[in-house]
């Protein structure tokens, strides 16, 4: 499953690319991606240069994640235009659990003339660069243009940076860590929230909290799950500890060949708890099952 993250290194490598290219490039690439099939041109390239900035890039870019053919020849389009060298598999619905606004409402103001591109430029770098760059006037002062909000302020920020910022929508109060969406909301009340989530699931990215969200909004995970599973990390009874590659692919698997005892990680459901563990004392870490291939056989693919 360790393609539900994929997302993460690919858009942060963008952010990085647009960052260091300014916004004459942007502008530049802006108009050379595939945006349609049929040259109709999205609402960012609409209003002139210098209302192509860089969160009505991204907000726009996430817009158009829904349909795997749409993302086919977008985001297929956006690895040659802006030379990227991490791939995204366009095809796989998993790739693509993020923020998607609607695709008529991802500018950061509303026409030509409307906009501040140099205060969303310095916060798109800042953000870029990390939570602790970001000063409390630009955040406040993009929430104060025309069109922009806490939800998709925070959501575009997300996008740019995952490991720093979380999204402040409706689907982020479903962690049950606060239950209202500020409008406007304060720099300091956006930094204690995300405060808030990293204390009450502690060693989780943003990223990783913004799946648990979606999880429970969809309602494949419950607050009253009860079906818990454990398994060892010590995969082929041999005493070697495979910690590290679970963590890093978000999988778990467990069995080796020719063994006679049957595990039954064949029945853990999308939602259910999984207790990883190395010998009988020693915790490694807790799951909640997104995706279950198991065959009750040995296979490296299963997991």
């Amino acid at each position: 499953m360790k393609e539900i993250y994929d997302w993460v290194p690919w858009f942060r490598e963008l952010a990085e690319k647009i960052a260091d290219g300014g916004e004459r490039d942007l502008i530049d690439k802006a108009k050379r991606v595939a945006w349609s099939d049929n040259d109709k041109a999205p609402p960012l390239l609409r209003y002139g240069d210098d209302n192509i900035d860089p969160l009505s890039f991204f907000y726009t870019l996430a817009s158009r994640s829904t349909s795997s053919v749409s993302r086919k020849r977008i985001y297929s389009s956006i690895d040659s235009v802006f030379g990227l060298r991490r791939k995204l598999a366009h095809d796989c619905d998993n790739n693509f659990i993020f923020p998607t606004p609607p695709p008529v409402n991802t500018l950061f103001h509303r026409g030509e003339g409307t906009s501040n591109p140099e205060l969303l430029w310095k916060l798109f770098r800042d953000a870029v660069s990390g939570l602790e760059s970001v000063s409390a006037e630009d955040f406040e002062g993009a929430l104060d243009i025309n069109n922009v909000s806490t939800r998709n302020l925070t959501q575009v920020l997300f996008l740019l940076n995952p490991y720093d910022f979380l999204p402040i929508d409706d689907q982020a109060t479903s962690l049950g860590f606060f239950d209202s969406i500020p409008k406007p909301i304060s720099w300091e009340e956006y930094v204690r929230r995300i405060d808030l989530v990293r204390k009450g699931l502690p060693g989780c990215w943003p990223y990783e909290a913004n799946l648990l969200s979606y999880l429970i909004s969809s309602g494949s995970v419950s607050s009253h799950q009860d079906n818990v599973f454990q398994v060892s990390t010590n995969v082929g009874n041999d005493g070697t500890d495979n910690w590290d590659d679970f963590e890093s692919n978000n999988y778990v698997y467990t069995g080796w060949e020719g063994q006679e005892r049957k595990y039954p990680l064949d029945k853990p459901k999308r939602g259910d708890v999984i207790l990883v563990r190395f010998g009988r004392t020693e915790g490694r870490g807790i799951g909640v099952v997104y995706e279950n291939d198991y065959r009750n056989r040995f296979d490296e693919s299963h997991r």
